[in-house]
């Protein structure tokens, strides 16, 4: 139980570093305190994962491995082809506005936001279902709910 604790006990400290350097020292706006998330989160994976290796010599099982791969280029392939759909069709993906002190680019009106954010959404969600049906990604398909 020591190394979850050490673990839930770190990942917010690096949160709160990261988040201090990113708006305050870099200047960068406040959707960086994503970022920051992001990173403290993967570095708490990272822990655990270098934890759990010491102890087994074997985390991850080669079809497991092979599997997350599958996953993580769907995720990324898709995640592409929708901003490049986004930036076609509407308007910069807010990928590139992150570290603007403004978001100029936000749409304001309710119609304007189901154009301009949702439909891109729901194209980007759409492709990773498509996709991972292709190429048979099961962890994915089971994550949303589209396979047993």
């Amino acid at each position: 139980f020591k190394t979850p604790a050490k673990a839930a006990f770190l990942s917010p400290i690096i949160n709160f570093v990261l988040n201090c350097v990113f708006i305050f020292g870099m200047g960068f706006s406040a959707l960086s305190v994503a970022l920051a998330t992001s990173i403290s989160s993967w570095a708490n994976i990272l822990y655990l994962y270098n934890n759990l290796k010491k102890h087994y010599d074997q985390v991850v099982s080669p079809e497991g491995l092979h599997e997350a791969i599958k996953v993580l280029a769907i995720s990324v392939g898709s995640a592409l082809v929708a901003a490049l759909f986004q930036a076609y069709y509407f308007t910069t993906p807010q990928l590139f506005h992150l570290f603007k002190g403004t978001q100029d680019s936000l749409p304001t009106g309710f119609f304007d936001q189901i154009v301009y954010l949702a439909i891109p959404g729901l194209f980007y969600i759409t492709l990773l279902i498509v996709t991972a049906w292709i190429f048979k990604a099961k962890d994915l398909l089971v994550l949303l709910r589209i396979k047993r």
